[in-house]
């Protein structure tokens, strides 16, 4: 199992972002795309575009909640 607190990662629909898009997010940094979670596919169908960024913990995430953020996209390549 991967050190969470090691990873700067985001989850991502990948018929929206491209595994490798960097992401800036305001109030937390940049974070990489390099998972996929079943909740950014559902919501594309939807019409709705969304990231999940990793926390350390899933209390800390949980905590964190969903909010909406400012965000830039860094396309790869």
């Amino acid at each position: 199992m991967r050190d969470a607190r090691k990873t700067v990662g985001v989850a991502i629909d990948p018929k929206v972002f491209s595994y490798g898009d960097k992401f800036f997010i305001r109030g937390i940094g940049i974070r990489i795309a390099d998972d996929t979670g079943g909740a950014m596919r559902q919501s594309t169908k939807k019409g709705v575009k969304h990231i999940d960024i990793r926390m350390a913990s899933h209390k800390l995430a949980r905590e964190y909640g969903v909010k909406e953020k400012y965000v830039i996209v860094f396309k790869k390549g």
